[in-house]
């Protein structure tokens, strides 16, 4: 019973391993015969897609660069020279000398460009127009002389100034200038209104020559022909003007007075004038008297007799 039960389970162990080794053979045979492995796809490349370059646009010829031709190297001028420009219009006055009351010997155009090698400072000549403004240059009174001896221009008539350091020209102006001189034996005292200046005279002698300032344009000094009729030292100058007006002034003493016009026009010193000369009427005019400086003041003060002529004139 037991050798038959063990041949009952080898048998069924053989019938499932027989039925395990043809299975698979029975399968094969059902799907037409043994199985081939599947070819794997075959990649197909895609073209390439052909770039198709876009011209650029056609740009507009480039402009050259202009060619800067290089500023010529100035000449330099000759030693102890300057330049300077006429500006005035529509030409300058060439004078013999360096003053207002020198002849005028030429005309120069404006725009011409000089050469000029000296300068002066006249002390005594009338202001002249400012070749800018018109208005009357009442602190530049410097002449230039033109190079080769043609002659001299003033410099408000100019433009260019002389170099710093140039030693100013050694001339020396004609002591008197359109002035009436008084007989011999007689004294004269002549006061220049355009020129801001005194000069007095015994006969053809002349004793005192300064620079003065008198009235401004508004109260001017009066032009004529007066004499002294009255002299003090010291003098109070009191105001004709009440508190208020533009014209007065607050007391003041001065040292030495002498009248020659009525009604207070007296030839004085003024301590407090800083400014003399041509143009001192414009820019610090008097009251209509006539401001001599110290100490010459006082030796006019002396020499003027009661009785001497006073002229007043506009040159």
């Amino acid at each position: 019973m037991h050798a038959v039960g063990h041949l009952g389970r080898r048998m069924r162990l053989s019938a499932a391993a027989l039925l395990a080794a043809v299975m698979p053979m029975a399968l094969g045979a059902c799907a037409g015969g043994p199985a081939s492995p599947e070819p794997a796809p075959t990649a197909t490349a895609s073209p390439i897609p052909t770039a198709t370059s876009t011209p650029l646009p056609t740009s507009a010829p480039s402009t050259p660069t202009p060619t800067v031709a290089p500023l010529p190297t100035p000449t330099p001028l000759p030693p102890g020279t300057f330049l300077a420009t006429v500006a005035v219009q529509p030409s300058a006055a060439i004078r013999s000398g360096p003053g207002t009351d020198m002849p005028v010997i030429a005309q120069e155009p404006a725009g011409t460009s000089d050469l000029f090698n000296a300068w002066y400072r006249r002390g005594d000549d009338p202001p002249v127009p400012d070749y800018k403004t018109g208005a009357l240059e009442t602190w530049s009174q410097d002449w230039y002389r033109l190079a080769g001896g043609r002659g001299w221009i003033h410099s408000s008539h100019l433009e260019g100034f002389e170099p710093s350091g140039m030693a100013q020209f050694n001339w020396t102006p004609p002591p008197v200038r359109d002035v009436p001189i008084p007989p011999a034996g007689r004294h004269r005292i002549v006061i220049s209104l355009l020129r801001q200046h005194l000069w007095a005279f015994n006969g053809s002698q002349l004793v005192y020559d300064t620079v003065i300032g008198t009235g401004r344009p508004e109260l001017p000094t009066l032009l004529g022909t007066y004499h002294v009729f009255y002299k003090t030292s010291p003098y109070r100058m009191v105001s004709d003007w009440p508190y208020g007006s533009p014209y007065w002034y607050a007391p003041a003493w001065v040292d030495y007075v002498m009248e020659f016009i009525s009604g207070g026009y007296f030839i004085h010193d003024a301590p407090w004038r800083t400014r003399w000369g041509p143009g001192a009427n414009l820019a610090a005019g008097s009251h209509g008297c006539v401001n001599v400086p110290m100490p010459l003041m006082a030796q006019l003060y002396r020499w003027t007799n009661l009785g001497d002529e006073v002229v007043v004139q506009n040159t």
